[in-house]
């Protein structure tokens, strides 16, 4: 071989070197920019709401709110639980039956002050839940509680079987909401929790609220909130989420009166690992009146409470949905004790047993 051709030989490995560098440069941009385009196409497919979309929306909710005026929801709810995700769900003996009769003050200044305290029942049918440990650890309960828009009224049954059955009648009067009224676990087991009219009232506002909040610059609830576009189980949603990496998120089905078809509650461990505290997707909706939609099924599930207990899930179905009943009758809310009946009034600060003569010394 010649020199030339040595030569020859080398020049053109180089250029091959140099071919090979500058076809690597441009696959490396290349990927640089599909990413880049990945990240603004991600951006623009999640956009978020301009101030005239919230003012519109608002003004959308606030007609529905103002439709609901009572109703009443026969449910039933099961849990479940597993050990992990890999394993199946097994079905626990705790189980709710209940009855939930609801009212909504229609005014706007009534929705602002009113809402969270609007009068309410709740016939829960039977509950059976955790109870110790040993040969009894689970108990079956019965109660009736009430807020006539002054008082509340709790009547817990209880029974026992001896040689005949023995039911226990034991009351309260509170001023104000019951704080059973209030709790999570019984808002969920109604259905409350997964309405758009009800999901809100323990913070005190509504959805309507909230969006017209998210345009006042006086307000806090545009820094803590984000408002978009999004999809959820394939559904075109509104979704509100939250700034920070945990918190509440909720997704409103604009197609469906901006009924809420998701929820998710992210916390965290000990730990600082993050866990979902909840995760609840209506997978039944059921248009009861113009502008009402209530959840008829709904799955709810939750990461263990500590890291190796058991993951969670709860079942939610509507039986009946009654609404805006032109033959409604707000005693309703007034709950009645029957006879013998023990009662601990808390307003009045006495105890007694229905039936007997308050006035006698003995009974005071």
């Amino acid at each position: 071989m010649t020199t030339e051709t040595k030569l020859e030989n080398v020049r053109a490995l180089n250029s091959k070197k140099i071919s090979c560098d500058i076809v690597l440069r441009e696959i490396i941009l290349l990927l640089f920019v599909m990413c880049l385009v990945g990240a603004v196409h991600a951006q623009e497919t999640n956009p978020l709401l301009s101030k005239e979309e919230l003012t519109d929306i608002a003004s959308q909710m606030e007609t529905n709110e103002r439709n609901l005026v009572n109703i009443e929801v026969d449910s039933e709810v099961w849990m479940e639980e597993r050990l992990s995700k890999s394993k199946q769900w097994q079905r626990t003996p705790i189980y709710v039956s209940s009855t939930a009769i609801l009212n909504r003050l229609p005014t706007s200044t009534a929705i602002l002050n009113g809402l969270p305290n609007s009068k309410a029942r709740v016939d829960v049918h039977k509950e059976v839940e955790k109870w110790q440990e040993g040969d009894r650890p689970y108990a079956d309960i019965s109660y009736s509680v009430g807020f006539d828009g002054q008082y509340g009224k709790t009547i817990y049954h209880y029974s026992r079987s001896n040689e005949e059955k023995h039911v226990m009648n034991k009351g309260e009067i509170t001023p104000g909401v019951p704080n059973r009224l209030r709790s999570g676990s019984l808002r969920a087991f109604t259905g409350q929790a997964f309405s758009m009219h009800f999901c809100l009232n323990p913070e005190g506002y509504t959805f309507s609220q909230l969006f017209k909040w998210a345009t006042d610059p006086n307000t806090k609830a545009d820094s803590s909130f984000i408002f978009s576009r999004d999809l959820f189980y394939g559904v075109e949603c509104i979704k509100i989420g939250p700034k920070k990496d945990a918190g509440e998120s909720w997704w409103l089905d604009p197609n469906r009166d901006y009924a809420l078809i998701g929820h998710k509650f992210t916390g965290y461990y000990e730990k600082g690992e993050k866990r979902i505290v909840s995760f609840a997707r209506v997978t039944n909706l059921e248009k009861v009146a113009k502008g009402i939609w209530w959840p008829k099924e709904v799955l709810v599930e939750a990461d263990p409470d500590k890291p190796g207990q058991p993951y969670k899930r709860m079942i939610y179905k509507a039986i009946d949905v009654r609404v805006n009943r032109p033959d409604f009758n707000e005693e309703v809310y007034n709950i009645t004790f029957p006879n013998g009946c023990v009662v601990d009034d808390k307003v009045s600060g006495k105890k007694y047993r229905i039936g007997e003569d308050l006035n006698d010394p003995k009974n005071q």
